[in-house]
């Protein structure tokens, strides 16, 4: 009787090229979202570039752990090795399924540990000024820069990711309870939310729409050199490039779409909103990505560490004259110096500011000193005669303007005039450094604006050129 014949048990351990693509192939067409069939093309192209490099390399748990290390030596940061990483398993994975690699071999993939994350990364947040800043620079007349200013709005007003921006219709725009909304908004991941639109962008909004006519279809369009519209919508780059270029037009680097979504999150808690509403507003799973949002675990705006400051006596006895008196006061970490001398002045902008500034009997000029920097020139009238405390000038050096220091040095003053016992602080707005024209006009209407959101309003009294706050 002879011998039965044993067919051999081949297994397959390397996977060439064509099987390669074609449990690429399955994984981006199991994807329902073309962001993530986007990232997974991304990953999976690295992948087999640096599989097919080293030829007969088996696909194993082994060489995913190579891989892995591979991917660590090139210093990326942990998520985007993790996001690789489960990549590599989903296309072992198909190919399992495909019979192109034994299930064993797909279980070992499966097994390859990501790389751990200790902590998170601080978001990027923009203060109320910053926004502003960077909403005037994408002011204007053109249909161009009506459309950057409504898209900006937007983002900062509604808190909408690229996609969802790019994605909108005039029909997803209806009234909720008696407010503007953006009704029944597919997000990230399928989930369906409703987003309220507040009625200074609804206005950004209308503006843009009205002067392009568009009353169907997607709200945002490209527009040509020649100021006129053209396509049926723009793509996600669109959005990403005008914000860079107004964040850089206002002194702020490396400012990406998401962080705009970030800082309305956190416009809304500053000011009063609940966790649960923003994270029905931001459309989050689990409110604690919410947290994230918010900066909640850690609060960089006021860090414990600033609540004490080890030189703080030094600088108060250094601040007072030989007599015992006061030569200056402390406010939020700003020191409002008076200026005596101004050669004593170190900055060459501000000892030209206070050269040059006008005097009455009643002008006091300042320096302001934040971390023994000299950082801004102040001058004040303080009027008992008229009970009024007049903010003649507030100069803050270029090299850190938009920043919110021109915020702090008038609260400081507005401080300085609660002491003396001002009720009230008047100023009259005019842009410094602008020759007469138009472009100190437009400056100093920004400016007007500025003093507006900051609780001042034109004086009956004075023919509307002097602007003043009741304190």
């Amino acid at each position: 009787m002879g011998r039965k014949k044993v067919q051999p048990n081949y297994r397959r351990r390397t996977l060439r090229l064509p099987d390669l693509d074609h449990s690429k192939l399955a994984v981006l067409n199991s994807l329902g979202s073309p962001g993530s069939r986007r990232v997974y093309e991304f990953a999976l192209n690295q992948f087999i570039a640096w599989y097919c490099s080293e030829p007969r390399l088996a696909f194993n748990r082994i060489v995913v752990t190579r891989y892995r290390m591979y991917l660590e030596s090139r210093g990326l940061a942990a998520n985007t090795i993790n996001q690789q990483l489960a990549a590599v398993r989903r296309i072992a994975h198909e190919a399992a399924d495909a019979g192109l690699l034994t299930p064993e071999l797909a279980a070992g993939i499966s097994r390859v540990k990501g790389v751990k994350q200790l902590g998170f990364r601080a978001g990027n947040w923009l203060s109320a000024d910053e926004c502003s800043a960077v909403l005037s620079h994408a002011f204007g007349s053109t249909l161009r820069a009506k459309r950057d200013y409504a898209m900006l709005a937007m983002l900062f007003g509604c808190g909408f990711r690229r996609s969802e921006l790019v994605g909108l219709e005039i029909d997803d725009i209806q009234v909720r309870q008696g407010h503007w909304a953006v009704v029944d908004l597919i997000g990230k991941g399928g989930h369906i939310r409703t987003v309220s639109i507040p009625l200074w962008a609804k206005a950004a909004l209308d503006d843009w729409t009205s002067a392009a006519l568009i009353s169907k279809g997607k709200i945002f369009r490209a527009v040509a050199r020649t100021d006129k519209i053209w396509g049926e919508g723009i793509s996600q780059n669109v959005v990403w490039y005008v914000v860079k270029g107004c964040a850089e037009k206002a002194g702020l680097q490396h400012i990406a779409p998401h962080d705009l979504r970030r800082t309305c999150a956190k416009l809304c808690h500053t000011n009063g909103g609940e966790i649960e509403q923003i994270q029905f507003l931001l459309g989050h799973a689990s409110v604690q990505t919410t947290e994230r949002y918010l900066g909640c675990k850690q609060n960089l705006g006021h860090p414990v560490n600033d609540l004490f400051r080890l030189g703080t006596l030094h600088l108060r006895h250094r601040m007072r004259s030989g007599d015992g008196t006061r030569r200056g006061f402390v406010s939020d970490a700003l020191q409002i110096v008076p200026v005596v001398d101004s050669q004593t002045v170190a900055n060459e902008a501000l000892r030209e500011r206070a050269v040059s500034s006008s005097r009455s009997q009643y002008t006091k000029h300042y320096v302001v000193h934040d971390q023994d920097n000299e950082v801004a020139f102040l001058s004040v009238d303080p009027r008992p005669d008229l009970n009024l405390f007049v903010i003649y000038e507030i100069f803050v050096v270029p090299e850190i303007r938009f920043r919110g220091m021109g915020t702090r040095v008038l609260l400081a003053a507005e401080n300085l005039a609660r002491q003396n016992g001002f009720p009230r602080a008047r100023l009259v707005p005019r842009a410094l450094g602008y020759p007469p024209g138009d472009e100190r006009e437009r400056q100093t209407a920004k400016l007007i604006e500025w003093y507006e959101r900051h609780g001042y309003r034109a004086a009956a009294d004075s023919g509307f050129e002097e602007w003043q706050k009741e304190l």
